[in-house]
């Protein structure tokens, strides 16, 4: 990825490797200012619309880095818990003169994907367990969030959606589950539905969840585990 920005009469070309990003991945980023000039390097939050229409509070700030020019090369470290990229923000690389207002900085939107246990986890519940993926969007509180929709087996037949909210830290996947059912609501005299739902919340150590040898998900294991959200999920008193 590439970008090139004139600023009072400076040149500044910045490349990227790489087109897309996990969550916690490393960056490798060069920038380059013609003439040399002093340089700065900001890695960002940004809503769309905002930044779009320029807006004061469009970014905040996650780090910044300066050098005097003419070039400056960084390895920037994603946080585990970055914010993904959806229709409405994404991370940004800010860059440029280190003396002008954010508003005159080049800008790069970052394509930034769940991190691949997240994603193997996905792939968990579409593959092995046929749900369907609807969205994935970047959730509150640094959370990824993922709505899956059923299957039309039996077993799910009353089944609205499977919302997924999921973030990695040093040690451990935190997911929070929230199944969202149609019931028969037992307070009308007829056979009108209501909308009820039931939420777990699950901790695994990733010691006990990832391969040694490739640092994914170890997906048997991980079955097992959904295996058992499935089965609390099932015996639930729904009606109570």
């Amino acid at each position: 990825m590439k970008g090139l920005s004139f600023q009072n009469g400076v040149e500044y070309r910045i490349q990227i490797d790489g087109e897309s990003w996990p969550q916690g991945a490393p960056v490798t980023v060069s920038l380059e200012s013609k003439p040399a000039a002093p340089l700065t390097l900001v890695l960002a939050e940004g809503v769309d619309k905002k930044v779009k229409a320029k807006t004061a509070d469009a970014f905040t700030v996650l780090e910044t880095f300066s050098g005097d020019g003419p070039s400056l090369g960084q390895i920037l470290t994603l946080p585990l818990n970055a914010r993904i990229s959806d229709k409405s923000g994404s991370l940004y690389l800010l860059y440029g003169n280190k003396d002008e207002p954010f508003e005159k900085l080049g800008q790069l939107r970052l394509n930034v994907m769940p991190h691949p246990h997240i994603s193997d986890l996905i792939d968990v519940m579409t593959a092995h367990f046929r749900f369907a993926l609807k969205t994935i969007v970047a959730g509150k509180k640094s959370e990824v969030e993922v709505k899956l929709d059923p299957s039309g087996s039996k077993e799910w037949a009353s089944l609205e959606q499977l919302l997924l909210r999921a973030q990695v830290t040093d040690s451990t996947l935190e997911i929070f589950f929230q199944f969202h059912r149609n019931e028969v609501d037992p307070a009308k005299g007829t056979l009108a539905t209501k909308s009820v739902k039931r939420e777990f919340t699950r901790s695994w150590n990733l010691n006990e969840i990832v391969h040694d040898f490739n640092q994914r998900l170890n997906k048997e294991v991980v079955i097992g585990a959904i295996e058992n959200v499935i089965a609390e999920y099932q015996a639930a008193g729904w009606l109570a």
